[in-house]
């Protein structure tokens, strides 16, 4: 039920009952009137009947005069009239109808007015006193008023039906007013918010009413405006910020690259050296053409070799758009792990992967490895000669942090560990925070693992770190898993 039709629904009720309650006490009233009527009518009649009566038993006689007396019932229904001794014993046809103890005032010469207890019929008697030859008497009328029941009947029929006519009239003013006064507007600024809701910030109200859903429209409109103005800033905010994050990781990639190229330098110092000595040997011409061609094919291989790491390098360093698709997660990591194995033989750190699986995600492959080759890179400098770096590649049910979404259900997991020094207890909190490095000035920049973080949650995922002093670093990447059909 809309707020119109309960404003009608509360309104009518509320008129229903003040005309109800209206008609009740103009009922009561006219109920006393009556009564005060009836007793006015029966005082008048008995002033009236007892003079006539007191003249005629004067000149005419006692029964005469009550002839007359009973004569008077003829010419009207609604008042019995009848004379009564007060004297006269209890079934006596002259005995009154009230009991001698109600009729004390008669006696000392009061008129009495009374009404006797009937349910249905209220009767009224009164008594007008008048002795004659000396014998206490009084002149007694009897009369009704109607019946109560047919009274409260008539009664109750025309608070029923004018109650209902005025409800009906009621109702129809009230649903007309209460549509254009309430109705149409509350209408016209649900439109509007469920237009807004929606995303819709150009939609207006026209409502101009001096009165508070005309200061509510004007709010509405404001908001959206400003809603608007938000969206607008936030939209560029955001372009700047993904710029800057794309830069900075750009940056961050270019830093790991210069430290890439120092092993790769160290990697192709041996193909150079294998193509020069089989060169020197083709140009002295000691050898046959089979030596010649033997030669050649070393070159062959070991130049595909170094243009194979260079390739690989300079994929690495390139600037890419993300591109999203559903793919294996362990080619990737393996990809990875080959650029990086120049920067790990000079330390003589050893890379071992344990895959347990293909398990697909769906990530931007670029992104990934920029992830890889920061904690492995982190890893390797972590790491004196003669010790190893693990990555394992797995797949559990965890729930994300409540600041990563919270969700419960099946995760690809990623672990990177080394066998290092380790991470401080007082310095592992902050290590996902930008700028923050435990490395010596000049060996880090402290964005690793801040641009790191930052791209797995970009994949709906999260980070973890932990660490014991003298036992290595622990880095666990948590990747939703790609549902395959």
């Amino acid at each position: 039920m809309n707020l119109t039709r309960r404003l009608t629904f509360a309104l009518t009720l509320i008129g229903c009952g003040v005309l109800v309650l209206s008609a009740l006490l103009e009922m009561r009233v006219d109920w006393q009137r009556a009564q005060d009527e009836s007793h006015e009518a029966h005082v008048l009649l008995g002033r009236v009947l007892n003079g006539a009566v007191s003249r005629s038993a004067r000149f005419e006689g006692l029964e005469q005069a009550l002839f007359h007396l009973d004569e008077a019932n003829r010419y009207q229904q609604r008042v019995h009239v009848r004379w009564v001794w007060l004297d006269a014993p209890e079934g006596s046809s002259f005995a009154p109808l009230l009991p001698a103890s109600a009729l004390a005032p008669v006696r000392e010469g009061h008129e009495l007015f009374a009404e006797l207890d009937s349910v249905a019929s209220p009767t009224f008697v009164s008594y007008s006193p008048l002795a004659l030859g000396g014998r206490p008497g009084a002149i007694e009328l009897q009369g009704a008023l109607g019946s109560r029941q047919e009274h409260l009947q008539r009664g109750v029929l025309l608070v029923a039906s004018g109650t209902i006519a005025l409800a009906l009239l009621f109702f129809l003013a009230a649903s007309a007013i209460g549509r254009r006064l309430v109705g149409r507007p509350v209408e016209a600024l649900m439109r509007m918010a469920d237009r807004v809701g929606k995303g819709d910030l150009d939609a207006r109200v026209a409502l101009k009413r001096p009165d508070e859903l005309g200061r509510l429209a004007e709010v509405l409109n404001g908001m959206a405006v400003s809603l608007q103005r938000a969206r607008a800033a936030l939209v560029e905010e955001s372009r700047a910020r993904v710029a800057a994050l794309e830069q900075l990781r750009h940056s961050e990639r270019s830093s790991t690259v210069g430290k890439l190229a120092a092993g790769v330098a160290h990697e192709l110092g041996t193909p150079l050296g294998v193509i020069s000595l089989q060169a020197q040997s083709i140009a002295s011409g000691e050898g046959g053409l089979d030596e010649a061609r033997a030669d050649a094919r070393v070159i062959d291989q070991q130049a595909k070799a170094m243009a194979r790491i260079v390739r690989q390098l300079l994929e690495f360093s390139r600037r890419h758009p993300p591109e999203r698709q559903p793919q294996p997660l362990e080619p990737v990591v393996s990809t990875a792990l080959e650029v990086l194995r120049p920067v790990a033989q000079p330390k003589g750190v050893e890379l071992r992967f344990q895959p347990a699986g293909a398990h697909v995600v769906n990530v931007d492959a670029a992104q990934v490895q920029q992830v890889v080759t920061n904690l492995v890179v982190n890893a390797v400098q972590a790491s004196a000669a003669g010790q190893v770096v693990t990555l394992a590649l797995d797949e559990t049910e965890a729930t994300a942090p409540a600041d990563a979404g919270g969700a419960h259900g099946r995760w690809v997991r990623l672990t990177v560990k080394d066998e290092g020094e380790g991470i401080e207890p007082e310095a592992l909190p902050h290590v996902f925070e930008p700028f923050f490095t435990t490395k010596d000035v000049g060996e880090g920049t402290g964005l690793g693992l801040s641009v790191s973080w930052g791209l797995v949650r970009e994949h709906g995922g999260w980070m973890t770190a932990a660490s014991e002093p003298g036992k290595g670093a622990t880095f666990t990447v948590y990747l939703p898993v790609e549902v395959t059909t």
